[in-house]
């Protein structure tokens, strides 16, 4: 009786080396998880950076037309899709593709492509900036189409 005891051991103490099947699905399956909930952070940051450079982007194109306004006493008339073709760059003519003494050498592009800034003028005193949120940046808090006006305030989503 004695060698069967020992062998219940050694058996015991063998199976007791590995993982059964069932942890080591459930190990997998918590790796998935976890993988997954990173993912979506990942791209929620992404989202977020894209937002906060959407609204800089703005501002930068706010502080150029101050100083086409300073210079020409009214803000360049029309629709324009900013950043792209025709409206790559802002001097005293007001957007164009060349630019000699611009305000802005370069009009800012929308960073993912998906999306449009279209600047907006009827009256010479004022003008309007519109752009997309994807998730909400700073005070931005739900994503839509925002408009940047020229006393500095950004309304939306609409």
């Amino acid at each position: 009786m004695r060698g069967g005891g020992e062998e219940m051991k050694n058996y015991i103490k063998f199976k007791e080396k590995g993982f059964t099947l069932i942890e080591l699905l459930v190990v997998i399956a918590i790796i998935g998880l976890l993988s997954t909930l990173m993912a979506v952070a990942l791209n929620l940051a992404r989202q977020g950076g894209r937002d906060a450079k959407r609204v800089a982007d703005m501002k930068q194109v706010a502080t150029a037309l101050a100083f086409y306004f300073d210079q020409n006493g009214a803000y360049p008339a029309g629709t324009e899709t900013l950043g792209e073709v025709g409206a790559e760059c802002l001097d005293a003519s007001g957007f164009g593709a060349l630019c000699t003494n611009p305000y802005m050498a370069t009009i800012p592009k929308d960073p993912s492509n998906s999306f449009w800034y279209e600047y907006q003028s009827t009256a010479n005193s004022h003008y309007l900036l519109e752009f997309v949120i994807e998730t909400g940046a700073g005070s931005l808090e739900t994503s839509g189409i925002y408009e940047l006006r020229v006393d500095g305030s950004i309304y939306g989503p609409f």
